[in-house]
């Protein structure tokens, strides 16, 4: 079974990509998928098309699109919670 993990970033350095300290105005968004012992199956870097940047959405249905099964992220407001 793999495991998805969605990590705002602000760059596309693939594993190397800096946090984004600002969860909504990521730039982009790292998806991560492990394997059952860690080891990575694939990595994809999806730009974040939400309402900040011009498109349509809020980063939070935005990230739940991705299906992960988790996120990591510096910090999260309020609004990204509910």
């Amino acid at each position: 079974m793999s495991v998805r993990i969605v990590i705002p970033v602000e760059d596309t350095n693939g594993l190397n990509a800096r946090l984004s300290q600002h969860f909504g105005r990521a730039p982009y968004f790292a998806v991560v998928e492990l394997d059952e012992n860690g080891k990575v199956l694939n990595l994809q870097m999806v730009p974040n098309k939400g309402e900040h940047f011009g498109g349509m959405g809020q980063p939070p249905q935005i990230i739940m699109s991705l299906r992960p099964n988790a996120v990591i992220t510096y910090g999260m407001g309020f609004r990204a919670q509910t």
